[in-house]
This record gives C-alpha cells, structure tokens and sequence, in this order.
C-alpha cells in the first residue's frame, strides 16, 4: 500500500508517510500497511521520549529498522551461534606492532582515515564477515600508508563454513580470520557481496593475514590497528542516532570493528564502525567483547 497525494493525514500519518517515501518502502495489503504503522508509531514514540531526557549523552533517530519486529531486527546481526560459546583465541606474544602506532596513553587515537566506506549486510546474519573484513581492510591500509583494498565478505560467507561458521546463519569473526589467514582475503571485485547463502568459489587474492590474536589489552590491540569485537545490538543500539551511547552490554548479538578510542571530558569511549548505522561512539562502559 501507498499513500496517494490528496489523502488527509494525521499528525501520526504524515510522518509515517515522510519516512515511507525517504526509506523506498512499500507493503502489499492494507493490513501490513496498518501493521508497519502502529510498529513504526510505537518505536517512533519511543525515540522521541528517549531524546527529551535531560540527562542523556546520545540521541535515538528513525532509520530502516524503525518498522520491524525484534525478530525481523535480529536476522540483521548474527554475531556468533547459537549455543556455542565465543571460541578463545590466544594472544601471541609475537603480534605485529605498528612502529608507528599511538601508545594507550596518548590520549586516543582514529583509524577511520584508512577505512573504507561502512557497507550494508543487509538482510544476512553475516555481520562477522563484515567485522573481519573491515578489521583486515584498515589494517592493510594502515601498513600500506594509506593505500585502500576492497574485500569479500562473500567468501568468507560461502566459504569459512569448514571452520564452523554459517554464512547468514551466523558466525565468529576470529575463525573468519583464521580462514583468510589460511586462505587469503579474496577481492571484492572478483567476489561481489549477494546478501545470500552461496558455494564457495575461487576468487582473487588481494590480501593476506600473516597472524590471527587474542586481545588481554584493548587499547594497546586498537593503537595497532581496528579489532573485530562484539556488541549488544538488540534495543536502542538499533536506532543509535549520535553522541556516545552508554546503554548497558548483556548478551552480545552483534560484530562490529573498534576502529579507535577517544575521550570527550570526563568521558573515555570507543569508536565502534557498524554496518547497520555507521560509526558511533560508546563508553568504555558499554565495551564489548572482543572477537
């Protein structure tokens, strides 16, 4: 269903109507149309209580999950398996250091310079895949002096299967890395993102891991380069709108890369690349685990 030019909307509807048209969204039956509305007016209302407190530190805003079910929300992430615990990587006394990377106590320090663009997963719990890649792609970057490559999530979709991971189904980041260090990271170009559940293919190599580690110190690990962590995306994360957001982590649902950390007054925070919203900043209180 469509909202026809002429029709005498409420207050309710015309918003309703406004992000229809900004988000390309449509529904098939008034039903659904009725259905997605009261979804949308309830989280809308929601939001808005939420950016009216007084004592916040970040701001809520409307985006493409504002009309979906937690259910619906939840096939976005795919941050680990279910009934398995997070596997434990060891931290190599070995671990390549940057020579030129920022030491913990320097105040903070922003790889977002040697990142590719955020990219959408979209409706594939594939969200490991894209924390690995991204953690791979600003690392390359940042021993390459800036110089920018594009990698597959899709392979390790279809691909990293053969060490426990289940492409839209879910999966760990740390074997994701495992995988490529095995395998090597194939290009973008030569092994395009479906969104989908695939065979796995040969495609081209453009970069390759030499080792894969733990993390005992999170800001030392990130002064290094981005690390693949985990967060807590259910709730209000989903509609995190700006600021440094300061909800409490529980059962972490989600992969994102830490691609930096910072300090805004009192306040110490991590900066989290998500391929659902963007990058935002979260306390040190919210921090998550680490792939």
């Amino acid at each position: 269903m469509t909202v026809q030019r002429g029709m005498n909307l409420s207050s309710e509807d015309s918003t309703f109507a406004e992000y229809l048209a900004k988000y390309g969204k449509s529904y098939d039956t008034k039903e659904e149309y009725e259905y997605r509305r009261e979804l949308f007016n309830k989280e809308f209302e929601d939001i808005m209580s939420h950016n009216a407190q007084n004592d916040v530190t970040w701001f809520r805003a409307v985006n493409k999950f504002t009309d979906m079910t937690p259910v619906e929300i939840n096939r976005y992430l795919g941050g680990g398996l279910r009934n398995e615990e997070r596997p434990h990587i060891e931290e190599q006394s070995d671990y390549e250091t940057l020579d030129h990377a920022y030491e913990a106590s320097n105040g903070g320090v922003d790889w977002r310079g040697y990142m590719n663009p955020v990219r959408d997963q979209g409706q594939c719990g594939s969200c490991w895949a894209f924390a690995s890649v991204a953690t791979t792609e600003g690392r390359y970057s940042i021993k390459h002096g800036g110089s920018k490559v594009a990698l597959s999530e899709q392979q390790l979709v279809d691909c990293s299967r053969s060490v426990g991971n289940q492409g839209c189904n879910g999966g760990w980041a740390s074997k994701a890395l495992q995988w490529l260090q095995a395998n090597g990271a194939a290009s973008r170009a030569s092994y395009p993102y479906t969104a989908r559940d695939g065979s796995c293919k040969k495609g081209t190599i453009a970069a390759r891991i030499t080792g894969v580690s733990g993390v005992s110190n999170a800001k030392n690990a990130i002064a290094g380069g981005p690390v693949a962590v985990y967060v807590q995306a259910q709730g209000g994360f989903m509609s995190y709108g700006g600021g440094i957001y300061n909800g409490v982590c529980g059962q972490y649902d989600h992969a994102v890369t830490a691609v930096g950390w910072g300090q805004s007054g009192n306040t110490e925070y991590w900066i989290i690349r998500v391929q659902i919203n963007g990058n935002c900043r979260i306390t040190f209180d919210s921090f998550p685990s680490t792939a």
